[in-house]
């Protein structure tokens, strides 16, 4: 989604990634969103009541963590952006509830890491005055807490509370990329794309910065995953108002063969809907 803080825009749409099943019907995600929200809100709640039962393995943990986020980004936050032209408190009321949502992921996500690691907290807060043995276990719920982080800025309409978290994001994903910079397709690396664009202290080439995660992102994916594309065409082509290279981007996406990777399928499939509405937007995106 667009890097505009100040608009309630969701900064790193890149986060999200559904695992449904594989075979999910186009129709099912185009058209029929509150159905998405069911089954998502279905699965948390089925995994709080474990979590609240003190009944929930690290992996259900994960998931647990990992559906509160993509519901934040992939439901209220999307849902947001796309009636905020038109009904403006709708948007907003949709935004306040992505907030929670990600306040309760981050909770989670923090909680878990201390159990890990008892020093996280300073770490994280002061990453080069301790040091933190992360193993490859690690990498998904640090993507996870990062994802949220960036979730509760963008849904808090640049509330200062919130925006001063946004370096955690650049620390977290950084960490990831150490550990294990292929994970999930190269996912760290689509990440870093939008942080770069984001953050307080953005390096002066900002734009060759990007486009090294971005080579990276398709190198590992294979030019499979539909993320990094979008990633740099929302968050460097609309800034540098580059419309040619914007519409380059997403006419690649929706030209994608969805079937080549079944584990990017249904990631694919809602990035072609991301990039079919992103299209129909583009003069307000670009002012010529």
């Amino acid at each position: 989604m667009l890097v505009k803080v100040s608009s309630g825009k969701p900064l790193f749409i890149i986060f999200v990634l559904f695992f449904f099943v594989a075979c999910t019907p186009r129709a099912l995600i185009r058209y029929y969103p509150n159905i998405i929200e069911k089954s998502l809100t279905n699965k948390i709640k089925t995994l709080e009541s474990s979590f609240n039962n003190n009944d929930l393995s690290d992996e259900q943990l994960l998931e647990l963590i990992q559906f509160k986020v993509q519901y934040g980004y992939g439901y209220l936050l999307e849902q947001a952006d796309r009636v905020q032209d038109d009904n403006y408190f709708m948007a907003i009321n949709l935004q306040d509830r992505a907030q929670m949502v990600f306040i309760e992921a981050i909770g989670l996500a923090k909680d878990e890491l201390v159990k890990r690691h008892h020093s996280f907290n300073d770490w994280l807060n002061k990453p080069l005055s301790s040091n933190i043995d992360f193993s490859r276990k690690d990498v998904p719920i640090i993507y996870w807490l990062a994802a949220a982080y960036g979730g509760i800025i963008s849904s808090s309409r640049a509330n200062p509370k919130w925006v001063i978290h946004l370096p955690k994001i650049g620390i977290l994903l950084e960490a990831g990329i150490q550990i294990d910079p292929t994970w999930n397709y190269g996912a760290l690396y689509s990440a870093m794309i939008s942080f770069t664009a984001s953050r307080p202290d953005a390096p002066v080439d900002v734009r060759e910065v990007a486009q090294s995660y971005f080579d990276l992102a398709i190198q590992v994916s294979k030019k499979q995953d539909a993320a990094p594309y979008l990633a740099f065409a929302e968050n460097i082509s609309v800034k540098e108002q580059n419309k040619i290279e914007f519409m380059t981007l997403t006419n690649f996406v929706l030209k994608m063969d969805i079937n080549k990777n079944p584990d990017l399928r249904l990631s694919n499939i809602i990035s072609q809907e991301r990039a079919r509405w992103l299209q129909s937007k583009v003069d307000d995106l670009f002012y010529e």
